[in-house]
């Protein structure tokens, strides 16, 4: 039989091992614990961005959508005004033409009034 020191030893040295092996298995199992969090931590944030481009591509297309709807208005608003200036300068033409029909108008009817005038007026 071997020295009661050598057994007592190799037991001591045992227990410890064993204590080293209970744990190495608990630090391995939080460890694993601790990676499967992260995994899901991981793919959870993965579907947020996937998510989040998918809106960024959406919001793109809608602000294409509203630019062209703006450069659309844009044009209509300088073909309205266009137009605007162009029946404003014919008004203005037709006002001219109005005006030159009242003062001959004017006059016509003041040459009359005079004609009248004289007219009832007793010759001397």
């Amino acid at each position: 039989m071997g020295s009661p020191v050598t057994t007592r030893a190799l037991g001591f040295l045992s227990g410890g091992l064993g204590l080293a092996l209970i744990g190495s298995s608990i630090f391995g199992y939080v460890q694993t614990e601790r990676l499967s969090a992260a995994r899901e931590t991981i793919q959870a944030r993965e579907a947020t961005i996937a998510t989040h481009k998918a809106a960024v591509v959406d919001r793109d297309v809608l602000i294409a959508k509203q630019n062209d709807a703006v450069r659309q208005l844009q044009a209509k608003s300088e073909e309205d005004r266009a137009a605007y200036l162009e029946r404003l300068a014919a008004a203005d033409k037709r006002a001219e033409v109005y005006k030159g029909q009242a003062k001959s108008l004017l006059t016509a009817t003041t040459e009359a009034t005079d004609e009248l005038g004289a007219a009832a007026l007793p010759s001397s």
